[in-house]
């Protein structure tokens, strides 16, 4: 009896043994694959990438320049081609002087022939080109109300062959008168900007020049 109890104890034993060994082994499996919480709701990606900022430039509004009192500017402008007709213009001039540039083209050419001496008296008859005498342009600047011419320049006719520059010293309401034939003119008329206009702004980015 002593001995069949002593056995059955022994085998309650042995049976506890292995159910706390195999408990053991579970806690320990479980263990070696644990998931973060949470980790299937987020994706893997790069990490943010800091960029540098761009080096920015400040605008600052700067205030409007007086325009010099001596500074003269464009205040029209004119390509014509004239076929023995005349246009005008008028301009209230109260600070002058007024200036005037002008340039022709598209001239014909006709070819004529003379007769020269020469050194021993005798004579040949010799051919050249020269520009139609037909063919001018002329610029008249008059006083609007009267009519009276205060200058007149141009190319050909009674003027002569040349272009350039020249000026109008007079104060006042002016007519100026563009006419010619068989040619095309370019012509520009600079004033200063200081007793001619109220607004000298609109001159500050225009065609100005110091005339000598």
């Amino acid at each position: 009896m002593k001995y069949l109890l002593f056995t059955i104890l022994l085998v309650v034993a042995i049976i506890c043994s292995g159910c706390i060994g195999e408990n053991k082994n579970s806690v320990g499996n479980t263990t070696q694959n644990t998931i973060t919480p949470g980790q299937h709701y987020v994706t893997e990606v790069t990490p943010y990438l800091t960029l540098t900022p761009a080096t920015t430039t400040r605008i600052i509004s700067q205030p409007l320049t007086q325009v010099p009192e001596d500074l003269t500017c464009l205040i029209y402008s004119t390509k014509q081609s004239f076929t023995n007709n005349k246009t005008a213009i008028a301009f209230n001039l109260q600070n002058p002087p007024m200036y005037f540039k002008f340039n022709v083209s598209n001239y014909p050419m006709v070819t004529r022939t003379k007769v020269v001496t020469l050194k021993d008296n005798s004579e040949e008859t010799i051919t050249y080109t020269t520009i139609d005498p037909a063919s001018f342009f002329e610029i008249t600047v008059r006083n609007k109300s009267t009519g009276e011419i205060y200058i007149q320049d141009g190319f050909g006719k009674d003027t002569g062959y040349h272009t350039g520059a020249f000026k109008l010293m007079k104060r006042g309401d002016l007519l100026i008168e563009f006419s010619g034939n068989m040619i095309t003119a370019n012509v520009s008329i600079y004033v200063k900007p200081i007793g001619n206009f109220d607004d000298t702004s609109k001159f500050e980015n225009a065609d100005c020049y110091h005339w000598i």
